[in-house]
């Protein structure tokens, strides 16, 4: 698969602001036109209408017909232009929206017809904001930094669609979304991509705000929550991935990027000098995969935001990755304290 890394700062790059279409002009040239010397991912666009899009997944991918991605636009909300809707569906006959398979549905969230939220900004004009996107045809990431919070932390917008990478053979369901659940806060636990659990008792039997699968993994037609798990206690480094997956909790509440002082490792490691970072899981019920291309790091804030990097030697030699921010968010109560995510951009992704 092709993954490529797109940014704000690249040549003929659009911008993303807080007004009305500016999300769509993104991912329109992200995913489906290329910009300046960017191609694109490899999605197409199923049905549009104005500052609305239905955008459907490459060939070749975990659901064979490709499922759809549905994005308002329009400043559907509370947050007008700063925000949009979003959701997913298995199909669509048109941008209405109207669909079979929608996840999250309308009794799993109250937003719109039934979405989620992507925040774009945290201000209702054309102020630019940055913006990376990473992706290949089945799955994409977006961060933002929307300004809600202090720099260097101007994060709050992130977001996933796609594809995960499924332990259950011929998962054609395996297509995640993971969004924010209220409209127009800056409270950061709202920027659910970012959500760890604040507690060691959290495991595989418990689920995240703004998480939600196309279906069970047992295939049954319904949308179901899920979680993701950052296995803090068993960690990889850039130069040997250690992979032991026996301990899928997260001690203390340790989220990427950011651990208290008892928790964090110094960067680099002083011990072998490198820098540590593990994989985020997918838990339904069990440990139902990964998430593609997206790793956190064991260090408190070790990069800054855009910048990347290769591994040179060890069971990740070759992969390059860029560095995101986030904002922490445990359920312990509102912080606004920096969270970091590397996505690998190199052709590696499973």
């Amino acid at each position: 698969m092709t993954v490529r890394l797109y940014r704000s700062t690249d040549a003929s790059a659009p911008t993303l602001n807080g007004q009305a279409g500016s999300l769509t002009a993104v991912l329109d040239a992200c995913l489906v036109n290329g910009y300046g010397s960017q191609t694109a991912a490899g999605w197409s666009i199923a049905y549009t209408a104005t500052n609305r899009r239905a955008y459907k997944q490459g060939a070749g991918g975990n659901h064979p017909s490709g499922i759809h991605l549905y994005v308002d636009d329009t400043a559907p909300g509370g947050g007008l232009g700063r925000e949009a809707r979003v959701c997913g569906f298995e199909t669509m006959s048109a941008i209405t929206p109207v669909g079979t398979g929608q996840f999250p549905n309308n009794t799993q969230s109250a937003i719109g017809v039934g979405c989620l939220v992507i925040r774009k900004s945290n201000t209702n004009d054309a102020t630019a904001r940055k913006w990376y996107v990473i992706a290949d045809q089945h799955t994409f990431y977006l961060f933002v930094e929307i300004g809600d919070n202090n720099a260097p932390n101007l994060t709050g917008g992130g977001f996933m669609f796609g594809d995960f990478k499924s332990y259950k053979s011929g998962d054609a369901y395996a297509v995640m979304i993971i969004g924010r659940t209220r409209e127009n806060t800056t409270d950061p636990r709202c920027d659910n991509i970012s959500l760890i659990p604040g507690s060691a008792s959290y495991g595989v039997n418990n689920n995240l705000s703004g998480h939600f699968i196309a279906r069970h993994w047992n295939q049954s037609a319904v949308s179901v929550r899920a979680g993701k798990l950052f296995d803090s206690s068993r960690t990889n480094t850039t130069s040997s991935w250690l992979g032991d997956n026996s301990d899928f909790q997260n001690e203390g509440g340790c989220a990427p990027g950011f651990c208290n002082d008892s928790q964090r490792a110094p960067f680099p490691n002083p011990v072998d000098g490198a820098m540590w970072m593990a994989p985020f899981y997918v838990n339904q019920n069990g440990i139902r995969g990964y998430l593609r291309g997206l790793w956190g790091p064991m260090h408190q804030w070790p990069l800054n935001p855009g910048d990347t990097f290769t591994v040179g030697s060890g069971e990740l030699s070759g992969k390059s990755f860029v560095a995101t921010a986030g904002v922490i968010a445990i359920y312990s109560g509102p912080q606004s304290r920096p969270t970091q995510f590397f996505v690998e951009f190199s052709d590696t992704w499973p």
